[in-house]
């Protein structure tokens, strides 16, 4: 009616353009097929739980049969250790299932009963079998080292130029490397490392960080039934553990 606001017209129909088409219709059929079914397959399920790193992943071993034991956590969060001849059915093991929190609590404790079994000078005592095990070794890089403090004093007072004392540091270094083992750098830092597990232990935010911890000194962690009965040290921790 007069004085009224017209209604614009709904369309009655869809109507193909006058341009070519940029893709075939049956084509563009069967692209959205294709995404509709990748939505379905890719879909995750509500359930569906992250899968949690755990401290003992890949270090854990059967006294029985031999094998890795798998890390695995079921509904409510509550985490195991399985092993894997079980998981696998490839053979016969009485090993049970573990709680994790017993077992990690067992390698945590000797950890920390390694922690307070480590002298105070356990870097003196490690230097001091180094150099028993070289003598000449130990005398050469006592020489080597006079040498480069007097180069260091020399150099400060325009005596000596920057590559004469770099000799002076080259020589240090390799009487250092033949005094000291390949992995001494790796064996010093464990060390620090161990004198404080505790801290380290209570300051790590995620079970993965835990893992990382651990296996700065253990190769394996052999179990029978439901009890640690042995270790393998990692090769910084081996010369630690045996002034322990």
């Amino acid at each position: 009616e007069h004085g009224q606001k017209q209604r614009r017209a709904a369309a009655a129909a869809w109507y193909p353009g006058t341009h070519p088409p940029l893709i075939e219709p049956e084509t563009f059929e069967r692209v959205q097929q294709l995404r509709a079914q990748a939505r379905q397959r890719y879909r995750t399920p509500e359930r569906t739980q992250p899968i949690a790193a755990h401290p003992l992943s890949g270090l854990l071993v059967c006294a029985s049969c031999g094998k890795r034991f798998r890390a695995t956590t079921v509904n409510g969060g509550h985490r195991y250790y399985r092993d894997a001849t079980r998981i696998e059915r490839d053979g016969v093991c009485d090993q049970p299932t573990l709680r994790a929190a017993d077992i990690e609590a067992q390698v945590v404790a000797f950890m920390r009963e390694c922690q307070h079994r480590l002298p105070e000078d356990w870097q003196a005592q490690l230097e001091a079998q180094w150099a028993a095990a070289a003598p000449d070794a130990a005398q050469q890089l006592t020489t080597a080292q006079a040498r480069l403090t007097r180069a260091t004093e020399l150099y400060l007072e325009g005596l000596l130029d920057r590559a004469q004392l770099q000799e002076h540091q080259l020589a240090y270094q390799l009487a250092l490397t033949h005094l000291r083992p390949g992995e001494y750098d790796a064996i010093i830092s464990l060390g620090q490392t161990l004198e404080r597990f505790d801290t380290f232990w209570a300051e790590t935010e995620t079970l993965t960080q835990q893992n990382g911890l651990l296996r700065l000194a253990l190769e394996a962690a052999q179990v029978r039934q439901k009890s640690l009965i042995g270790i393998q040290p990692t090769v910084a921790f081996l010369p630690i553990l045996a002034i322990c």
